[in-house]
């Protein structure tokens, strides 16, 4: 079942829950970040074609899973929102690894909106349910990357950042 909840946060940003009907909005910020940032990882002609309906088969399938989804859900993805459209997203896999915790799957965030508190917006708001339900302060998180700013570890997740590169 969709959340409805929204929560507005300063500079007019809104979060919410992704559902089916945003696979698209996900997929294009998806392709796009990858596009800008990961020449060098993906193959260049993967990155060059169409890689957009290839994102929207990703998330299509995994936005309709979670929206099924009636107990706790193993994973949430949250969507950022202003006045112009989407301008970035969280998806988290709750509790993926035995040692490390929950997995940050996907945090992509539009150019000319980077640095202003979107990601860590989301990612605040995409540990709350799991805090509440579990009682945990924190919830431990890593990411497998090659390229990542990431900034000191606060908040909600407890800055578990597991880097390859």
């Amino acid at each position: 079942m969709r959340e409805e909840s929204r929560s507005t946060a300063p500079g007019g940003v809104r979060y919410r829950a992704a559902g089916p009907d945003d696979a698209g909005s996900v997929a294009r910020l998806h392709a796009d970040s990858w596009r800008r940032h990961y020449r060098g990882t993906y193959a260049d002609a993967y990155l060059d074609g169409d890689i957009l309906t290839d994102r929207r088969a990703v998330w299509s399938a995994r936005l309709a899973a979670a929206a099924g989804t009636a107990t706790l859900p193993a994973t949430a993805t949250l969507l950022a929102e202003d006045d112009t459209g989407p301008v970035g997203f969280v998806h988290v896999v709750f509790d993926d690894d035995d040692r490390w915790g929950s997995l940050v799957d996907n945090l992509h965030v539009a150019p000319g909106r980077q640095r202003a508190g979107i990601g860590t917006g989301l990612l605040a708001r995409a540990a709350t349910p799991r805090r509440r339900s579990t009682g945990r302060s924190a919830v431990p998180v890593f990411q497998l990357c090659y390229r990542i700013a990431w900034p000191d570890a606060a908040g909600p997740f407890s800055g578990m950042l597991h880097r390859y590169s």
